[in-house]
């Protein structure tokens, strides 16, 4: 009977939530007589492979031994995105400010950061209504991807008009 490793390893989609920890990770070595499936990772030799489809492991058939079924695993860099730049906050009437910032690649969303509260899964512009006229709001900016936030940008200010278009003054 064949032995069923407890610790599959991780299947390549869990990189997505998680490559940082991947990069880090010690494989399970690779085993004669082990159902591997598609994604497994192993050990094998101190190098690191993933299998590229489901088989039952048989001497002759090591990883560097059997392309078609292995090949070497890299974990990808994970790195944060940068900061975005170009933030910018404008009055846009007595209740409303526009906000706005430059993409950054490799951004998959962005964190926005309004008067200490945050909002995931911004995009710009970023339109902040409803306040009270002459009211001052402080935005900042980071970029999400899979490895996580990237670093805060600056913070800006901005005022709501103190009166509405149209009002006369005495």
């Amino acid at each position: 009977m064949a032995a069923f490793h407890l610790c599959r390893c991780w299947p390549v989609a869990v990189l997505v939530a998680g490559i940082a920890a991947q990069a880090q990770l010690v494989r399970p070595p690779w085993a004669a007589g082990t159902p591997y499936r598609a994604g497994d990772l192993v050990a094998y030799l101190g190098v690191d492979y993933r299998c590229l489809q489901a088989h039952l492991a048989r001497t002759g058939l090591e990883p560097p031994a059997a392309p078609q079924l292995w090949r070497v695993f890299t974990a990808p860099e994970a790195t944060p995105p940068a900061v975005p730049r170009g933030l910018a906050a404008t009055a846009d009437g007595p209740a409303r400010i526009l906000v706005t910032w430059g993409p950054v690649e490799g951004a998959q969303s962005y964190d926005l950061q309004v008067d200490g509260t945050l909002r995931s899964g911004m995009k710009s512009p970023f339109v902040h209504a409803n306040l009270a006229p002459g009211s001052s709001h402080t935005y900042r900016v980071r970029a999400v991807n899979d490895a996580g936030p990237g670093a805060w940008s600056e913070a800006v200010q901005a005022a709501t008009e103190r009166r509405s278009p149209g009002s006369r003054t005495p």
